[in-house]
């Protein structure tokens, strides 16, 4: 399973990461311009999703897709 790594600007440790509608805790404030997510929430299904981060200066949000594993991946 492989980390999934925000790069933006202006993060701090008091910043809040959703996806879709589930907040993820497991997540790293490395600097100011990179989060690295270390396990995303389990979900119902593949599809769509929105990615926010949210921060004292405001909100930033992005689409990010989740995708079915294969049976011989799992």
């Amino acid at each position: 399973e492989d980390d999934v790594v925000i790069d933006g600007q202006n993060f701090s440790k008091e910043a809040k990461v959703t996806l879709g509608d589930r907040e993820i805790t497991d997540f790293v404030v490395e600097s100011a311009r990179r989060i690295r997510i270390l396990r995303t929430p389990a979900q119902s299904a593949p599809g769509g999703r929105t990615l926010t981060v949210q921060t004292r200066g405001g909100a930033a949000q992005r689409r990010f897709d989740i995708r079915a594993r294969m049976l011989a991946e799992l």
